[in-house]
């Protein structure tokens, strides 16, 4: 596969009940972690080779920067305010070519690095998709943080976005990859598929929270 999921980050208010997700599922989170550069603070549960992290905006400042005006970054981690998507899938890929539309540019941090976004980028409606350069590894959880490999819980193998208005040309290419699947909804929502959805269940934390799990 020439692209790989490396996370999806879920964009959330500071301090709010959203970050109740170790709460409505048990799951095991490690500890919030601030994002160099960007404004933002992540709270990351790991997966076997990703990571579902729950982020939210910690200093605005940043957020005025020529590179996060780009993604827009100030009005997704705002996105109730602006009716848009919650979500940011990262990818990480094997090799230059890539087999969705994409756009070069610089994402915001210490330091910044270079990396492709879809041509939807300024579509506020859909989540933002970065892919990284190739060869971007996972961060390793610290040492004693629990991951959800210890709670029976191996990997994400897919995400399910449920979107209100027709997919763009980079959604229906990531679809075909199999990385994601689509499905139109009145609001915006996310399902995480856990080890094929082996299990059967679907949890859906709506309306506390945007998103779901397939297990």
């Amino acid at each position: 596969m020439t692209v790989r999921l490396h996370h999806l980050t879920y964009f959330v208010s500071p301090g709010g009940s959203e970050h109740k997700l170790s709460d409505q599922l048990g799951l095991a989170s490690g500890p919030p972690s601030e994002h160099p550069g960007q404004g933002t603070v992540g709270l990351p549960y790991h997966f076997r080779s990703s990571f579902l992290e729950l982020a939210w905006a910690e200093d605005e400042s940043p957020l005025a920067a020529p590179a996060s005006v780009a993604l827009h970054q100030r009005e997704r981690t705002r996105w109730p305010e602006h009716e848009g998507n919650p979500f940011m899938l990262v990818l990480t890929r094997d090799a230059e070519d890539l087999p969705v539309p994409t756009r070069r540019m610089t994402a915001p941090g210490t330091p910044p690095m270079p990396v492709a976004v879809g041509d939807n980028v300024d579509r506020l409606d859909e989540p933002l998709r970065l892919v990284l350069p190739a060869g971007a590894g996972v961060p390793t959880p610290a040492h004693g943080v629990r991951t959800q490999a210890q709670l029976g819980l191996t990997s994400i193998t897919c995400i399910e976005f449920v979107l209100p208005g027709a997919p763009s040309e980079t959604m229906l290419a990531l679809a075909a990859t199999g990385i994601v699947r689509l499905r139109k909804g009145p609001l915006a929502h996310a399902f995480v598929e856990v080890d094929g959805g082996r299990r059967g269940p679907r949890v859906d934390l709506a309306p506390l929270l945007h998103i779901g799990f397939i297990v």
